[in-house]
């Protein structure tokens, strides 16, 4: 497994940002985390193989913008409710996990454009995955910073009846392997 990671934290967040993430290469394991004062699950996974989605894990929440917030206290939510989820992939498959931060300001249309051109520019593997990563986290921020697209937050924001134009500001972290 070759794996990297790009990490881009919301502006107004002093000072670090609230994702966190880990590769452990060893155990061929990776995750993120998107905090919001507590750790929080509201991540997702996608595999690309030949250029196309072939699989997208779901959003845990309870409801729009309202991710499952895990912790200990009585406010939080048990860490029971977190789904382990176990896809198998193949040999030359594109594997990114990242926050909200992405899967809110980039279509899965432009994130496999994205994820292909990245392929075209592919000169050594071990730097592939950390500029991939680099290069998809750069076009979501651009994307969140934009007050006249139709991001797919934009969208599910008009499904629910709220203003539903421009990009949604959060931290970005990608990891691509």
């Amino acid at each position: 497994m070759v794996a990297g990671s790009f990490y881009i934290p919301k502006s107004n967040k002093a000072p670090l940002g609230e994702d966190a993430h880990f590769i452990y290469i060893e155990e061929e394991a990776i995750g993120v985390a998107d905090g919001i004062g507590c750790w929080a699950k509201k991540d997702r996974r996608v595999v690309i193989r030949d250029g196309v989605i072939v699989y997208k894990s779901e959003i845990q929440k309870k409801g729009f913008n309202y991710p499952f917030q895990l912790g200990n206290g009585v406010k939080f939510d048990d860490p029971s409710v977190a789904h382990e989820i176990k896809v198998t992939v193949r040999t030359g498959d594109m594997i990114v996990m990242d926050t909200d931060g992405l899967f809110d300001n980039a279509h899965n249309i432009e994130f496999e454009k994205l994820a292909c051109d990245g392929l075209a520019d592919l000169h050594e593997l071990g730097t592939f995955s950390k500029i991939l990563a680099r290069k998809i986290e750069e076009y979501a921020l651009q994307n969140s910073e934009s007050k006249s697209i139709y991001t797919p937050f934009a969208i599910d924001c008009l499904k629910v009846g709220k203003d539903g134009v421009g990009g949604k500001s959060d931290d970005i972290t990608v990891i691509g392997v």
